[in-house]
């Protein structure tokens, strides 16, 4: 063994030696059997994420002692043997238990490793020591993520281990035929469990890391980040990435302790990372805390930005793409078929001369959603009243709704949501409103004229048959303009258009013409 390995190791047996000890929890729930837990062998990989506060960890620990090792009480083994490549991370959070996939930073405290959990008896714990001790700030509490990637038998008993019955106790991720450390927690665990932590007395460095990092007032671009003042200290360095990890080299100085971050791009987990420069006595280690960008509204998110569709001849002639990523909730509705409402977009739609016409939802070609719910209302968006509703009668778990004996000509307002909860996921689908009874002839091409273009005031448009309406859209798909016409001639006033390229989707008897106009 070389010289430097020797002492280190022997520091790390000394450091063993004079360990102290903390025990959190003393519940009875067992996680034995097939339910989730960090001794987990019923899936062939899983992740597990689990939060302790400093309330707990103040019953004995005190800022900068190091934790060396951990434990759980184990209740039940794991038939399969070793759980593959189990590796243990801890970081510093300010959140106080496991509603949410915790994406903190984190540190390998044990690097992957053959885990063969031993069975131990109520109040003992079966001790991994770590290979890197984990130092507490003392003011955060701390996120525990254990993973392991397998692939680990599918063999009974499955593990299991003592713990407090408690909502958002821990989270989880488990898969077979794939790995799980990186992947994000995604179900809530009733369980926290019974847990020890093995420590030595630290002490304070010589130039002490900010504390009490905040994000606040994030929005889709924006966000405040605040800390606590250091005592003594000279100025601030902060890096703000999309990286977990500690930086590489210097960051922006800045005084004070507070930072505005603008130009973010929406639905993104930013980094913040600050050091508190001491003068001479150097640079403190990096604090980090993370935040994510919320997604942006869609533009059709209220009844009042509904998106217009188009009554076609079959549902492929009318398809209109459409996400709920970013929805909000419309308040006030209560929709027969469906109770559960939330994360709702809007769509109009006129009425055709037949007065009737069928509301069908799609899966989106990507991240496609799979079980939808659309609600049909009359009226205006302030005083809506409710025609029609449907929950699965589509393809799968999609709606179809028929509307039929409607005024020709009136308006209809459609809410479209997914069944369930969360928008991240399966968010993406596809919308048309058609009555297969409407005339299947195409636009005649040869009796339209449309002049002049590009255009600086006033575009002119001509038909040989009525004009019902013109919409304008500019190139983000953003509808800027709608006019009913009647008419078989319209003049459209562009003056107050910026210098861009537009679509202009002209409808006459159900056939839309669309053309594409500069405005100088």
């Amino acid at each position: 063994m070389k010289k430097d390995t020797f002492l280190l190791f022997a520091l790390f047996a000394f450091m063993q030696l004079n360990a102290q000890s903390i025990v959190i929890g003393t519940g009875t729930a067992s996680t034995a059997g097939s339910a989730s837990d960090p001794v987990d062998g019923y899936f062939e990989a899983f992740r597990y994420q689990v939060v302790y506060t400093a309330a707990e960890l103040k019953t004995s620990l005190t800022p900068y002692d190091q934790i060396t090792a951990l434990g759980f009480s184990v209740d039940e083994d794991y038939g399969g043997g070793n759980l593959i490549g189990y590796t243990i991370k801890m970081g510093h959070t300010t959140e106080v238990n496991s509603a949410i996939h915790n994406i903190n930073a984190t540190t390998i405290v044990k690097n992957p490793f053959a885990y063969n959990p031993t069975v131990t008896a109520a109040g003992s714990f079966d001790m991994i020591t770590f290979d890197t001790p984990f130092i507490w700030n003392g003011t955060d509490n701390i996120i525990i993520d254990i993973c392991s990637d397998g692939p680990n038998p599918f063999v009974s008993p499955y593990g299991g281990v003592r713990g407090t019955t408690i909502a958002n106790g821990s989270r989880r991720y488990r898969q077979d035929g794939g790995t799980a450390c990186d992947v994000p927690t995604a179900t809530i665990n009733g369980i926290k469990p019974n847990i020890k932590f093995n420590y030595t007395d630290g002490s304070p460095p010589a130039c002490v890391a900010p504390t009490g990092l905040v994000a606040n007032s994030v929005t889709s671009s924006s966000a405040n980040l605040t800390w606590n003042a250091v005592s003594g200290s000279v100025n601030y360095q902060y890096v703000l990435n999309t990286t977990a990890a500690n930086p590489g080299g210097a960051g922006t100085t800045i005084t004070g302790t507070n930072f505005s971050a603008t130009s973010l791009t929406q639905s993104t987990v930013y980094y913040f990372h600050l050091r508190n420069n001491c003068g001479a006595s150097g640079f403190s280690t990096w604090s980090t805390i993370s935040f994510t960008t919320p997604t942006s509204p869609p533009v059709n998110d209220t009844c009042s930005s509904a998106t217009s569709l188009t009554v076609s001849n079959s549902f492929a002639n009318g398809a209109k793409a459409g996400t709920i990523l970013g929805a909000t909730t419309t308040s006030g509705l209560t929709p027969s078929c469906q109770s559960s409402v939330g994360d709702d977009v809007w769509y109009s739609v006129i009425v055709p001369t037949t007065g009737s016409m069928t509301i069908e939802i799609q899966s989106g070609a990507t991240n496609g959603m799979t079980d939808s719910v659309i609600a049909a209302y009359s009226g205006t968006c302030s005083g809506l009243t409710q025609v029609g509703c449907d929950d699965d009668s589509g393809t799968g778990n999609m709606s179809l709704l028929s509307i039929a004996g409607r005024v020709p000509g009136s308006t209809l307002y459609i809410a479209v949501w997914k069944f369930g909860t969360g928008t991240s996921t399966n968010d993406q689908f596809q919308i048309a409103a058609y009555d297969v009874n409407l005339a299947t002839d195409s636009f005649n091409n040869d009796s339209f004229a449309y002049y002049p273009n590009p255009v600086k005031n006033v575009l002119n448009l001509s038909y040989s048959q009525n004009i019902s309406d013109v919409r304008i859209y500019n190139l983000l798909g953003q509808e800027v303009m709608m006019k009913t016409i009647n008419a078989n001639r319209s003049q459209i006033d562009m003056t107050e258009f910026l210098r861009s390229t537009y679509v202009v989707k002209i409808t006459s008897d159900n056939q839309v013409k669309t053309i594409r106009v500069i405005k100088e």
